[in-house]
């Protein structure tokens, strides 16, 4: 038997991202054509924080930690970024796919749907959340000092998790996509072939009393490798990758006697290629 539950955040936000990408699309219409910054990388990461799900009146009282569940283990997992420079204003694209499994014993109850997996219950889990991020940054000093920018976007998690109970088959099951509105921030500085640079997407809500709070932060530097020139014009450039990359997501919910919350980091290091164009 199996139970896959919801998110109540989802419906009211699908909406929201359409008039940021209006927005953005519309001022990017007027720019020149932008230099491309195009990356590849790959990350080893770990994930940390909570589940709770119950679906009893008594309402959440205790989780479960990711080493309850067998997610402890570090994962590799791929990911990219594209930043469209006009001038001034820049498009930033962000992507990162990492999945945990592993087998842990339940140290809380899980009850959703009509079905149990109760303390002590050893269960197989997988937990997946790919990210992908849109903001369009606005250069608030653009001197050849340093790059400093502020701007809004769009952040999408898809989040699917599964926790089955390896006795009986039981599953308790999760496969959301939400659309969630970010603030977003950035900050760039150049010495000689190197660049450090940093990007933030931030936002809280809060529906109907359910909550949402979601950080994504990258923090990189590069090393100028061939082509281009490093402090005047990137193009035809390839770059050295070295950054570290954290995602943070506390989410709670409640729909008449079911509640949910999760509080999920993934964080690590990568490694990749920097191409611009």
């Amino acid at each position: 038997m199996s139970h896959r539950s919801h998110f109540l955040v989802q419906p009211t936000l699908t909406q929201l991202p359409v008039a940021t990408a209006i927005l953005a699309l519309g001022s990017l219409a007027a720019c020149s054509a932008p230099t491309v910054d195009a990356a590849g990388h790959f990350g080893q990461y770990e994930l940390d924080g909570h589940v709770a799900i119950d679906d009893s009146a008594l309402g959440l009282t205790s989780s479960n930690s990711m080493d309850d569940l067998g997610l402890g283990d570090d994962d590799t997992a791929m990911g990219a970024y594209v930043r469209l420079k006009f001038g001034g204003p820049m498009l930033y694209i962000s992507a990162i796919q990492p999945e945990f499994a592993g087998t842990g014993t339940l140290s809380a109850e899980f009850s959703d749907g009509g079905i149990t997996i109760p303390v002590g219950t050893v269960v197989n889990s997988r937990l997946a959340m790919d990210v992908y991020t849109g903001m369009f940054i606005w250069d608030l000093f653009p001197t050849d000092f340093a790059d400093v920018g502020l701007g809004f976007g769009v952040s999408v998690i898809d989040y699917d998790s599964s926790f089955e109970n390896d006795g009986n088959g039981d599953t308790i099951a999760s496969d959301e996509t939400l659309p969630v509105p970010v603030l977003g921030a950035m900050v760039s500085k150049d010495f000689g072939p190197f660049q450090a640079s940093g990007f933030l997407a931030y936002t809280s809500l809060d529906i109907d009393g359910d909550t949402l709070d979601y950080l994504d932060l990258d923090l990189r530097g590069t090393y100028h490798l061939f082509g281009g020139a490093p402090l005047t014009d990137n193009r035809g450039a390839g770059h050295l990758v070295l950054g570290y990359k954290l995602t943070d997501l506390e989410l709670e919910y409640q729909d008449g006697t079911e509640f949910g919350s999760a509080n999920l980091e993934i964080s690590g290091p990568y490694l990749g290629l920097r191409f611009s164009f």
